[in-house]
């Protein structure tokens, strides 16, 4: 066989080998063997080798050069093969480690079903339980609803579920063997690196909720990761979950600001929030609630209530939140809090239950609001309106009862005057007298309070109201009573009526020897003093400004809450109301309110009772003098005096009167009959003494009607009534002449002859 040089470099190197020994003969000891020749031809083939000894040596000496570059060529293919082998062993060396490694963790990446039951099928029949049981992982794996991968050490997907490729809108194929890297944006997988990295390195799980780029944007995921551990504790992955949490997250974003707006409107309202459990306690209060109380949010919370309610108005508020249901699931709040300072202020508002499916409450809510200087305006409205009705009615018991005692002191001073003194009779009439003079001066004390009447005031210093009247109440108070006076130098002057001050320090040093039965000490005093703006706002009807304060205080038994509350209305009474009337108090009332003041009282049981009484202050120092009213002798007339009174008794009386002091007198019931008379006679009359209030016609409106028939009469209207009640029955107005029943001969004597007078000569 000849080997060319064409060929050569295309055979493989046995091959070539092969094809050198059989053209070149065996080689031995290094060299070559050629074939034996016949002797005979070898003087031939001398000739002949000579001749080609040249060619064949050249030829022999590129033969040389060929095959040492092929064997060259073959040295360094056969190199190169033993290299691939090597690193083949090594790669499958290596993959079966990983293989085992895995296996050890995992039955099997994400076997595909017919993968799984081959396997199985290979197995003992013992092992068909770890079929069943692997089947079931990969179908549990493949359906679940939440997001599931598996990474390996190096971060590469090895396996992940429908729902995690839908998510990002891959096949699978297109996911596992892939990293992060290749899937997100280079940010969002250099952060999804590091926290894989963290849990692998440090072997705990991972649970974070996270903003994952999807193929429909950006969702909310709850992730966890959990790290895979061989046998010896090392990590080889790491199992991957996520579950959409967007529409919770969106909700509890919705909720949050909803609950901040919720909050801005509640810190904004100036009404006091609280929210509490069916038990009381406390779960949220607004700001406005932690400063009215003075204490801080976490102070309050959790604490009940009913801590913060007035003990008093405890009961009554839990009576009204047992008494909510599903359809009735609020009710009204009215009760008084304990503020820091101890005071009990009124809050005003509402409480609101909210109720589950089964009727039972879940929470309550309470809005509300201080209304305390509206209650105490409503208080003193309602008080105000109370005494006014209670003094409408007195008004109206007096004015009939005015009537009769006109004519019973009348005639009982008519009795006096007729019997002498020597007579037996006159004990009997003076009896009477003095009860009807008592009982005059009680409906005048029920005037006072009611509606009060006009009285004659003047400038007058409260001092010496209390150094008159002082040797009088040492009497009125008896020895185991100490009285104690304590006078301001430069009182101010207020404007009243001298006779009702020293009524008003009566009746209430009365008031106190009664609250002393076993003695004590009462204590008068007077001051100067200005009420600001604060407490005219605290106490509603009262303008700032300078005032004279007059102070009685007593070391008795003082008095509760609820009587202190009604010891101004009329005929109440502690004491037996046989012997008390119960309007000694009620009269101070009406007094102090008439002459522009007001009156407050401080008491508790066993801690005495002080009553503080303010009076506007005045500049004018002038003295009105109050006129006279008696004489030694009566004035007397002839004039001419109409009487105009419906009630029989009074017109009888007051007609016989008149008569007795020498007048011509005239009478009629009404104004009709009046009118009547007055168109009969031949000369007009000098005076008419007329009743303000009258059944069908009025005395007001009888005088505007004889004006327009005669001119030149005078008029002196006399009623039960005060000025202030009969100014709504005609124009009474201040140059008139009123006198108030029951009028004594006296007092009717002298303003008869004082109006007659007026007229000119």
């Amino acid at each position: 066989m000849m080997l060319t040089p064409s060929t050569g470099p295309h055979i493989s190197g046995n091959s070539v080998r092969i094809s050198i020994r059989i053209a070149m003969g065996t080689r031995l000891s290094g060299g070559w063997q050629r074939p034996s020749r016949p002797r005979g031809a070898r003087s031939a083939a001398v000739a002949s080798a000579r001749r080609e000894a040249g060619g064949r040596a050249r030829y022999l000496d590129h033969l040389l050069r060929w095959m040492e570059t092929v064997n060259e060529l073959v040295s360094r293919e056969m190199e190169l093969e033993e290299e691939r082998r090597r690193i083949d062993k090594a790669l499958e060396k290596a993959h079966a480690r990983l293989e085992r490694l895995v296996e050890k963790r995992i039955p099997s990446p994400v076997p595909t079903r017919e993968e799984a039951w081959a396997e199985a099928d290979v197995r003992q029949p013992g092992q068909q339980a770890s079929r069943e049981q692997m089947d079931l992982w990969q179908t549990a794996f493949a359906s679940a609803p939440d997001l599931l991968a598996l990474k390996n050490k190096d971060l590469v997907y090895e396996a992940a579920n429908p729902p995690f490729c839908r998510f990002l809108g891959l096949e699978q194929e297109k996911v596992v063997g892939r990293t992060d890297f290749d899937l997100f944006s280079q940010s969002e997988a250099e952060t999804r690196r590091q926290e894989d990295s963290q849990v692998m390195s440090t072997g705990k799980s991972l649970i974070q909720d996270e903003q994952v780029a999807g193929a429909a944007g950006k969702r909310w995921l709850q992730v966890s990761r959990t790290p895979l551990l061989d046998g010896t504790g090392q990590c080889v992955g790491l199992f991957w979950s996520g579950r959409d949490i967007t529409a919770q997250r969106e909700a509890e974003e919705a909720l949050r600001l909803s609950e901040a707006r919720f909050r801005a409107v509640v810190e904004d309202q100036v009404e006091l929030i609280c929210r509490f459990l069916p038990d009381g306690t406390l779960t949220f209060v607004n700001d406005v609630f932690c400063r009215y109380f003075g204490r801080r949010r976490k102070e309050l919370i959790g604490q009940p209530f009913a801590s913060v309610i007035f003990d008093q108005d405890r009961e009554e508020m839990k009576e009204r939140v047992l008494s909510l249901a599903p359809e009735k699931p609020a009710t009204a709040l009215d009760v008084r809090a304990v503020v820091p300072n101890g005071d009990a202020r009124w809050l005003r508002g509402t409480i609101r239950a909210r109720f589950d499916s089964q009727g039972r409450v879940l929470g309550l809510q309470c809005v509300a609001r201080d209304v305390t200087e509206q209650a105490r305006l409503e208080e003193r409205l309602r008080r105000g309106q109370k005494m006014q009705a209670v003094g409408q009615l007195a008004s109206g018991c007096a004015h009939h009862f005015n009537n009769l005692l006109t004519v019973i002191n009348g005639y009982a001073q008519f009795l006096i005057g007729a019997l002498g003194p020597d007579s037996p009779l006159v004990r009997d009439a003076e009896a009477i007298l003095k009860a009807g003079e008592r009982a005059a001066s009680l409906t005048s004390q029920l005037l006072a309070f009611g509606c009060p009447a006009e009285v004659q005031t003047r400038a007058l210093d409260l001092n010496d109201v209390l150094r008159d009247v002082g040797e009088m109440l040492h009497s009125l108070l008896g020895e185991d009573v100490v009285l104690k006076i304590k006078l301001a130098e430069d009182l101010g002057m207020v404007k009243v009526n001298p006779g009702q001050m020293e009524v008003v320090v009566l009746n209430l040093a009365t008031n106190a020897r009664e609250a002393m039965p076993s003695g004590g000490v009462l204590s008068l005093e007077t001051a100067n003093v200005e009420l600001d703006g604060a407490y005219a706002a605290r106490h509603p009807g009262v303008e700032p400004g300078d005032y004279v304060m007059m102070t009685v205080s007593d070391s008795g038994c003082g008095m509760t809450p609820e009587v202190r509350e009604r010891i101004f209305e009329p005929f109440f009474t502690t004491k037996d109301p046989v012997t008390r009337a119960g309007m000694g108090l009620a009269t101070v009332y009406g007094i102090i309110e008439q002459s522009g003041g007001h009156i407050q009282v401080f008491s508790e049981p066993d801690l005495g009772t002080t009553f503080k009484i303010y009076l506007p202050r005045v500049d004018d120092t002038r003295q009105l003098a109050l006129p006279a009213m008696s004489s030694s002798e009566l004035p007397r007339g002839t004039e001419r005096i109409l009487v105009l009174e419906d009630q029989d008794q009074v017109r009888e009386f007051a007609a016989e009167m008149l008569e007795r002091l020498g007048y011509d007198v005239l009478a009629a019931s009404n104004g009709n009959d009046a009118l009547a008379l007055c168109l009969t006679m031949p000369t007009s009359i000098d005076l008419l003494l007329a009743d303000v209030v009258m059944p069908s016609m009025s005395g007001p409106e009888f005088v505007e009607r004889l004006r327009q028939l005669h001119q030149g009469f005078e008029v002196i209207y006399m009623s039960g009534y005060p000025v202030a009640t009969i100014a709504n029955h005609g124009p009474v107005g201040p140059e008139d002449v009123v006198i108030q029943k029951p009028f004594t001969l006296e007092e009717l004597a002298y303003e008869v002859r004082r109006a007659l007078n007026k007229r000119p000569a």
